[in-house]
């Protein structure tokens, strides 16, 4: 069976997003402000929405993951990997924009480390 979630049962699927939803809880402004890192750096060149969530799911994502992050190496490793999760292939214009958006990410996690969920 494939762990694809069209494959999973919605029980799976519920307790999964549950998880995330607990995790994250407490963390709005967290995950606002790495919304906000991306949209400003716009890595994906998706041009400038006047949807403030535009960004929202992969900043979750990367809230998510970022708590494991020893450096800003690791932070960029991370935000390549919830892109092309994303976006498929992360590659020229948009690695570099990511590149500088993750440093900013970095940046505003370590200036307050009470912010990064773990």
């Amino acid at each position: 069976m494939s762990d694809s979630p069209d494959s999973l049962p919605v029980e799976q699927v519920l307790r999964a997003r549950r998880a995330r939803q607990l995790l994250l809880a407490g963390h709005a402004t967290w995950v606002g402000a790495i919304t906000a890192i991306l949209r400003a750096y716009d890595p994906a060149g998706v041009g400038l929405s006047r949807d403030p969530h535009e960004y929202a799911p992969e900043a979750e994502s990367i809230a998510e993951r970022l708590g494991d992050a020893a450096s800003a190496g690791d932070a960029e490793r991370i935000c390549v990997d919830v892109f092309r999760f994303w976006f498929g292939a992360v590659t020229g214009r948009m690695h570099a924009r990511l590149t500088r958006a993750s440093q900013a990410i970095w940046a505003t996690a370590t200036a307050d480390d009470k912010t990064i969920p773990r």
